[in-house]
């Protein structure tokens, strides 16, 4: 085991209007048996009772470090996080999330062993009424893989995706290599994480469910539908097939999976749209003037794209209506 005198991790708390899950987040975050840390809250302009709890249960607490900023969104809050810190490691944890208690311990541990530089591990939902999930994909066994591996799974995304809760990584892997969250974009960690791979290391992958992600919050960014969550996944996207090392890698192949798992994922963004007879065709125009979209069928020839996938991408090319319709019946047969 570990002692106290281990690496020191730095756990980045973003906290926006949380007040109903922010005890469990900091409880589980307090009670890590892992001792060397510091939890940096950073309080992105809340204006429910998150400072009062705060303020009258935590904040005498030596572990834990708060900072105030005026309300500019999840990523400037962690890039806020990052500044603070002063860790060998950094991990994210939502503040309507919550880590398993023995979590950091696992990770150090497994860190140690590998001699590694970044650990990822598994996710679990969490839904209101106390459901638990599986979240898939998921890692199967522990393994140790050198960055480009790290990269091309991360593309694949049959192990996992680009979260950032679910990686702990050495400081000095975001501040040597200028890496931030993008300010005021939606999906920040698919226009972010895979930059850690760019850089030589050892990566850790991690066959357990360390993190509880909860589900159907009100007021969550994923319980609502804008033009902007489109705009912003398609820059992230064309920010990873420009760019300019990984197209040294050798890496096609994996940026046409990611593509079209992306694709198929804000599709189905669109189908209560459809079912609901609201103006659909706004949102599918944004597909047909991405760039790439001329393209998705040769790109749906890539058998390292799961047939499903393949097929499902085949629909939204050439007939979208019927996904739509095909996908709400699925939805409707599983609540029953």
């Amino acid at each position: 085991m570990i002692q106290k005198q281990g690496k020191k991790v730095s756990i980045i708390v973003p906290i926006y209007n949380v007040e109903l899950y922010l005890r469990k987040c900091l409880n589980s975050l307090l009670n890590q048996t892992y001792k060397n840390i510091e939890i940096i809250l950073i309080d992105d302009g809340s204006i429910d009772n998150s400072l009062k709890i705060i303020n009258e249960e935590y904040i005498s607490n030596t572990k834990i470090i708060y900072k105030y900023q005026k309300n500019a969104g999840l990523s400037a809050a962690r890039n806020t996080g990052i500044k603070f810190s002063t860790g060998d490691y950094l991990c994210f944890v939502d503040g309507d999330d919550w880590l398993r208690e023995d979590a950091i311990e696992v990770l150090m541990n497994v860190i140690e062993q590998d001699n590694s530089d970044i650990a990822i591990f598994n996710m679990a939902y969490i839904f209101l009424d106390g459901t638990r999930r599986k979240r898939t994909p998921s890692i199967e066994h522990h393994e140790c893989i050198d960055n480009i591996e790290a990269l091309r799974q991360e593309m694949l995304g049959k192990k996992y995706r680009f979260h950032a809760p679910n990686k702990i990584c050495k400081r000095n892997i975001y501040i040597d290599n200028n890496i931030w969250f993008p300010v005021g974009k939606l999906y920040e960690d698919v226009a972010t994480t895979y930059k850690l791979f760019l850089n030589k290391c050892r990566v850790s992958l991690v066959p357990e469910e360390l993190y509880f992600y909860l589900q159907k919050r009100s007021g969550s960014i994923t319980n609502s539908l804008s033009i902007k969550q489109f705009t912003d996944m398609f820059e992230a996207l064309n920010g990873i097939i420009n760019n300019e090392l990984i197209n040294m890698m050798n890496m096609n192949k994996e940026i046409q999976a990611l593509y079209v798992d992306n694709i198929i994922s804000l599709s189905n963004y669109i189908v209560p749209i459809y079912t609901s007879k609201k103006n659909w065709k706004e949102y599918y125009y944004l597909f047909q003037n991405d760039s790439n979209w001329n393209q998705m069928r040769s790109i749906l020839k890539n058998k390292k794209i799961s047939l499903p996938k393949r097929i499902k991408g085949f629909l939204i090319t050439n007939f979208f209506p019927f996904y739509c319709i095909g996908i709400s019946i699925l939805r409707k047969e599983r609540r029953k």
